[in-house]
């Protein structure tokens, strides 16, 4: 735990620093193989091949995955558009003018008509350029590059998150599936021995040597059971139905495949001394936050550089002619070369306060990275407890399974020596099912806190 707080600490000072954040694009086109982008396959470690195969489809089929990945393209995309401030920005333009001067104007145009100086309608024919380029002297474009590129590590560590949030769902959906599967057939058990055990009461009533009060009792006894039949029914059609939903297909398309009844995985041993103080640096959603910090760091930094002067070269190249024959001739060319200052002097109060709203943002950037980093490490803890705990639940439970099948059989040994009465035997059978059962979920909870406890590491 001392070690996390030391990364907690490094967490909070490397969120200030812009300097040492690897900006590569190689990282970002790794993402692009959805399979490998969410680091090691843990899910492997279960060695259960339809699980692992459920995995592969919701990678590639799962929507809301697809809907994360489009917000990757739509960053790369802003990226794009952030990084052409860096380029000359040249727009063409032609047109064609029928003039008409008014007699009656300022200028005598009847005497200039009359003396051939001048004509009342002529046509005015005007094709070029127009470019300018922004110096971007105080770095504002600059900074808004790269906030644009912070902001798609944001959304590739937001796509990652989703992935592993899902995944991990996935799993424990299925996880859920077996050992429910496992608990109706335990169910079935206890119902069929529950059905021996009126019988012999049946039997024994008729005789006078048992009350209609006992009867009724394992009546309702066997109708809880039958009830637990049913709600186990539901809860493993609703496991299929939202495992199809994962993999991006109909609900029931999983019906045939994952209503046969499979075995519980074997959950994988986990040594958390084998982690690394540094794993809270691997979870997507504190990478995500410090990202996002650093991004509206840019911002602040851009907002701070509107404030100064922009410098433009323009530059202006027309031909213009009253004559299309004589428009590209060079006499009918003219141009423009020169720098532009624009500075926006009458809108400092507005300039101050987008700063000092950046600036608020950032701030709250930073406490949300400082809430993130204290909620993962709460979480991770958690999860290990709750690994531990749960692991130790099933040894001991497991002991209690094997010394309730010893009961089943030492019932079963005094029953055939008459020292035990049948349904002694009946009631010890019934017995080990109970303890089977209470075992088989505590078996799936515990997968299901190894899962979480892969997801709370980062999926590492």
């Amino acid at each position: 735990m001392n070690k996390m707080i030391v990364i907690l600490s490094l967490f909070i000072c490397c969120s200030c620093n812009t300097n040492k954040m690897s900006r590569s694009d190689s990282t970002i086109k790794t993402v692009s193989d959805k399979s490998k982008s969410f680091g090691s396959e843990w899910w492997n470690e279960f060695n259960d091949p339809i699980l692992t195969n459920l995995i592969e489809e919701t990678i590639e089929s799962n929507h809301d995955i697809k809907i994360a990945w489009t917000r990757v393209c739509e960053a790369r995309a802003a990226r794009k558009a952030a990084k052409s401030a860096f380029l000359p920005d040249i727009t063409g333009s032609g047109t064609y003018q029928r003039y008409q001067f008014s007699d009656n104007g300022i200028i005598p145009i009847k005497p200039l008509e009359e003396t051939g100086l001048i004509d009342t309608n002529h046509n005015l024919y005007d094709i070029g350029f127009d470019a300018s380029w922004e110096i971007d002297i105080f770095g504002a474009n600059r900074a808004k590059g790269r906030a644009a590129t912070e902001r798609v590590y944001q959304t590739i560590e937001m796509y990652r998150d989703v992935m592993i949030t899902l995944l991990a769902e996935l799993a424990k959906n299925y996880l859920q599936l077996r050992g429910q599967q496992h608990i109706h057939k335990t169910l079935e058990e206890r119902l069929l021995i529950q059905h021996q055990i009126i019988d012999d009461f049946e039997v024994k009533g008729r005789s006078g040597l048992l009350s209609e009060v006992e009867i009724s009792r394992a009546i309702t006894a066997e109708n809880e059971i039958q009830g637990a039949i049913v709600a186990s029914e539901g809860l493993i059609r609703a496991a299929i139905y939202r495992i199809g939903v994962l993999i991006g297909k109909h609900p029931n398309s999983l019906g045939e495949q994952l209503g046969k009844v499979g075995d519980i995985p074997n959950a994988p041993i986990f040594d958390m001394e084998l982690v690394s103080a540094d794993i809270i640096a691997k979870r997507p959603d504190i990478r995500a936050l410090q990202r996002s910090a650093l991004a509206q760091h840019a911002e602040v930094e851009s907002a701070k550089a509107a404030m100064f002067p922009s410098l433009y070269m323009l530059a202006l190249y027309r031909f213009q002619s009253l004559s299309l024959a004589d428009l590209f001739k060079s006499g009918s060319q003219w141009w423009f070369l020169g720098p532009f200052v624009n500075w926006k002097v009458f809108e400092r109060y507005k300039l101050q306060a987008n700063v000092e709203m950046n600036n608020a943002q950032y701030t709250r950037t930073a406490e949300e990275l400082k809430r993130g980093i204290l909620l993962a490490l709460e979480d991770i803890e958690s999860s290990h407890t709750f690994y531990r705990t749960s692991k130790e639940r099933v040894d001991y439970l497991k002991k209690a399974v094997a010394s309730s099948s010893q009961t089943v059989e030492l019932t079963e040994k005094l029953l055939n020596t008459g020292l035990k009465s049948y349904l002694d035997h009946l009631r010890a059978k019934q017995e080990y099912t109970v303890q089977k059962e209470n075992m088989i979920r505590a078996q799936v909870d515990h997968h299901i806190q190894t899962v979480r406890l892969y997801k709370a590491l980062g999926g590492c």
